[in-house]
């Protein structure tokens, strides 16, 4: 059940910043892995052709997404008391909105000279289910958030291929635009069904063991380094990508 305790805004800012490092931590190793594998690929004499390209953002999308989930829900399970949801809502909400609202005030947003915005070719144009994670974890009450993420991600691939034919530019016949485009009306399209899947695993079973007891003082010097080092990936996040 979602819980109605009176304000406990502070922990619920924990639980974001969590979120957010959870997102970080994997955005930054699937960077590491898209530079090793291109410079593999690369290496081996094989061109690095768009199809090649497309099975890589699939895989990184769904794959991340996946482990992403199952150490967050971890994290969940154990501090369901900081949990707030109605809260958190707010608060994940407050940041999806200022997400488009800053995009809008970066210099090169609208730019079709330019190699498009921040890191959004390697993000794709699925970063509302990253911001919205922490509504995700149970079955409660979030299918309408599920389908809302959905309805934005596909309002956005939409906007920008209205916004580049109508600006007459050839940027959205790119490779690499439309390959980031198209892993990410897949993922978008499949996501209600793919969490759907992703909350019926037993998430405790097979994480649990990964994590340091609660109790351990490693273990609450790693939780306030994950509250760092999200405040440091929002701060980041919101100025780049």
């Amino acid at each position: 059940m979602m819980k109605t305790h009176p304000f406990k805004g502070k922990k619920s800012y924990f639980v974001i910043l969590k979120s957010f490092t959870v997102f970080g931590l994997i955005f930054v190793l699937f960077s590491f892995f898209l530079g090793l594998s291109v410079g593999l690929y690369n290496y081996s004499g094989l061109k690095l052709d768009g199809i090649a390209q497309f099975i890589w953002y699939v895989i990184y999308f769904y794959f991340s997404y996946l482990l992403g989930f199952f150490i967050f829900k971890q994290v969940y399970i154990r501090n369901k008391d900081d949990f707030y949801f109605n809260e958190i809502k707010v608060l994940a909400y407050f940041l999806l909105f200022f997400y488009y609202f800053a995009v809008l005030f970066r210099t090169d947003f609208l730019n079709t000279n330019n190699i498009f915005y921040g890191f959004r070719f390697m993000l794709g144009f699925i970063c509302p289910f990253w911001i919205l994670m922490p509504l995700f974890l149970t079955n409660v009450k979030s299918k309408i958030d599920v389908y809302f993420c959905v309805l934005i991600c596909v309002a956005e691939i939409v906007f920008w291929v209205v916004y580049f034919k109508i600006d007459g530019s050839d940027f959205y016949k790119s490779p690499n635009f439309v390959i980031v485009l198209m892993s990410s009306l897949i993922f978008t399209l499949t996501f209600p069904w793919y969490l759907s899947w992703l909350q019926k695993i037993d998430v405790n079973k097979w994480v649990a063991p990964l994590f340091f007891k609660k109790e351990r003082f490693i273990s609450k010097v790693i939780s306030w380094i994950a509250i760092v080092l999200g405040g440091l990936f929002i701060f980041l996040f919101y100025l780049c990508v």
